[in-house]
């Protein structure tokens, strides 16, 4: 191989390699956190409707119109909360287990040294990013979701009792759901939690 075919390729695999890092830590969802967030954001929108059907005395039959509506918009705020708060979160939990991965597969590379299942740096490097990906996806998913759910939820019952006590039921669900979720939405997009 030669010089310049050599340097074209290590060239293309490190801007692989930067794109596969770039990507794990973007605001991009993969297919699993993504089915996570949009299937628990609309289960969490539609819990309020309890609270208007048994507390506040809404029919459903009459009232299906705007308790969609309403669903489907909190929902959507509601999941781009969680994704929000996921990429702030990913990136902390990332610093602070940096140097225990690294422990840990330089521990599972020592022990695998010698024979067909020596590690090469590339590989170490490989494993070091996949392991610390994992940990921190799954750290952050699950506190995006466990944190914007009380907030949310939080907000619904303040809103509901309190701020928009005196309204009608229609106008009370409408402002309570979709203030809560914008203001959880815009709590989410500050960068010091």
């Amino acid at each position: 191989m030669s010089g310049s075919t050599q340097k074209k390729s290590q060239s293309a695999d490190n801007a692989d390699e930067i794109d596969v890092l770039l990507n794990d830590f973007s605001r991009n969802l993969s297919g699993v956190s993504g089915v996570v967030f949009y299937g628990m954001a609309l289960i969490v929108a539609v819990i309020p409707l309890w609270l208007y059907w048994r507390i506040h005395m809404m029919d459903p039959v009459n009232s299906y119109l705007p308790w969609t509506a309403v669903s489907l918009v909190s929902a959507f705020l509601i999941a781009k909360a969680y994704t929000n708060t996921k990429f702030v979160i990913k990136h902390k939990v990332a610093q602070k287990i940096e140097r225990e991965v690294t422990k840990e597969v330089n521990k599972l590379v020592d022990e695998n040294k010698s024979g067909a299942g020596a590690f090469t740096k590339k590989q170490r490097e490989n494993l070091l990013h996949w392991k610390k990906n994992e940990i921190c996806e799954a750290q952050a998913v699950s506190f995006s979701l466990f944190f914007n759910n009380i907030i949310y939820l939080t907000l619904v019952l303040v809103f509901s009792f309190f701020v928009l006590k005196n309204m009608a039921p229609l106008y009370n669900l409408v402002g309570t759901t979709l203030a809560s979720s914008s203001l959880l939405f815009l709590l989410s997009t500050s960068s010091s939690k």
